[in-house]
């Protein structure tokens, strides 16, 4: 299925879509004992076409190269992480992808109100935040295929178990012409997850900390932002 998706070219104008899926904060409930976070986001960027998917990984190689590793060249860095670049670089990476075509679809769940059996099922919790949030998403019918891109963090179990529950979900919505495939990766060969990395965190900090200074810098790029109760 990969094999194939990757031959897709851009003809008439129908380009494939290019899905990156990441979450901020954690899934953790034990609010007596830890410290868990309030809120659980999970985020998902689309890009359509390869050449914007181009723009997107050579502006987060270009980011690191001149505002993470420009100063420390003795720890080199090999991926964006939102905790430990600081605002300016967030920035920066975004004037990178101006040109670029993408939009972005985010869910934050209240934890506090999750269904309760879910709270001791974490990968299912997980699978079905994600099937929520592939729902919003309304573009795929006009797509020749899409590759959906998870970071690898899952035990092999896990991932299966996820890619069986999203793949019942998307063939019960999209066209049957329409090949997806979903593959599972390590974020530090992947730039566009560091992206989406950034993204994501920045939904979480708007709702965890009320701090919405980086949100408000690529707010018109989100196509669904809610927060779910």
């Amino acid at each position: 299925m990969g094999e194939i998706l990757r031959k897709f070219k851009n003809v008439w104008g129908i380009v494939m879509l290019y899905l990156y899926l990441d979450e901020s904060g954690d899934l953790g409930f034990d609010f007596v004992n830890h410290n868990p976070s309030k809120f659980f986001t999970v985020s998902i960027l689309a890009i359509k076409g390869n050449e914007n998917r181009k723009i997107i990984s050579q502006a987060v190689k270009r980011t690191i190269k001149n505002k993470v590793n420009h100063k420390n060249k003795k720890r080199l860095a090999n991926e964006l992480k939102a905790v430990s670049v600081p605002l300016s670089t967030k920035k920066y990476f975004l004037r990178q992808i101006e040109v670029a075509e993408y939009s972005i679809y985010s869910l934050t769940f209240e934890k506090m109100n999750l269904f309760f059996d879910l709270v001791y099922n974490k990968p299912r919790c997980y699978n079905w935040m994600t099937g929520l949030l592939l729902d919003k998403i309304n573009s795929f019918d006009t797509e020749v295929g899409f590759l959906f891109t998870v970071d690898k963090s899952k035990t092999k179990y896990e991932i299966k178990e996820f890619n069986d529950y999203i793949r019942k979900n998307l063939e019960r919505k999209i066209n049957p012409k329409i090949s997806f495939d979903i593959k599972h990766r390590d974020s530090t060969a992947n730039p566009c997850l560091s992206a989406i990395d950034l993204f994501t965190w920045g939904f979480f900090r708007k709702y965890e900390q009320k701090d919405d200074r980086w949100f408000s810098c690529y707010k018109d790029k989100v196509v669904y932002d809610s927060l779910h109760k």
